[in-house]
């Protein structure tokens, strides 16, 4: 709506500034403007409501880490926060984002919740899947998106961009499937190690004077700063 009929963000006169620079609202904040390109200059219709806003709410935060504006310890505390609530406050794993005939707006309840923080959730698990095939990441879909602004994005063309990165069976599982996942997991496989509640210290976090960073913690953080980086495919 914002991106359609114009978009004004700006602080309120009595804001503080540990708000205004809070990194939630940067996410926000990057959230809104990240609709010029998906919900503006790439339409759809409210069939695919999680789409443009999960994959929105995912391609935000993965900016601003990228851009050093959120930490990556951020960008993983904020997928996890939103992966848990995904599961356990959502419709994520009870109905599947290919039924077409879902209306995806309930005033902020499973449903709606689902399209938000699920629809983070499949962006961020694509994105993980892409680059393990050695492809870009998910940035190159929306770069493909906009080099073709006379397709009609729905469905049918988000499957078959899939299809031609080899990740049909991707699409099955996530979303024709109603598969779910612990972000852990797959934040795991992108360098992250993060602990559940009461297990102990993050990787690599919280080091004492003289300790020595493992091999495997320096692994970690080059596989962590390979995934915020992006090569487009021409």
């Amino acid at each position: 709506m914002g991106a359609e009929y114009g978009l004004v963000l700006g602080f309120m006169g009595d804001t503080p500034d540990w708000q205004a620079t809070s990194p939630y609202y940067y996410h926000f904040v990057a959230h809104e403007f990240f609709h010029t390109w998906l919900g503006n200059n790439i339409d759809g219709n409210e069939s695919i409501v999680w789409f443009h806003e999960g994959f929105t709410d995912y391609l935000s935060l993965w900016h601003l880490a990228a851009a050093d504006l959120v930490s990556q310890d951020w960008f993983a505390d904020r997928i996890t926060e939103l992966g848990d609530e995904a599961r356990e406050k959502s419709a994520w794993g009870k109905i599947a984002f290919a039924q077409t005939e879902q209306s995806w707006r309930d005033g902020d309840g499973p449903i709606e919740t689902m399209a938000y923080k699920g629809g983070l959730m499949l962006a961020f698990a694509l994105d993980v899947e892409l680059r393990a095939a050695g492809k870009p990441g998910l940035p190159q879909l929306m770069r493909d998106l906009l080099a073709h602004p006379e397709l009609d994005v729905n469905l049918a063309s988000l499957r078959q961009w899939c299809a031609d990165q080899g990740l049909e069976d991707f699409w099955q599982q996530y979303v024709v499937g109603k598969t779910t996942f612990d972000p852990r997991e797959k934040l795991a496989e992108v360098g992250f190690n993060l602990k559940r509640q009461g297990e102990g210290k993050r990787q690599g976090e919280g080091k004492g004077e003289g300790e020595i960073e493992s091999a495997d913690e320096r692994s970690g953080k080059e596989t962590r700063s390979q995934f915020f980086h992006f090569v487009p495919q021409s």
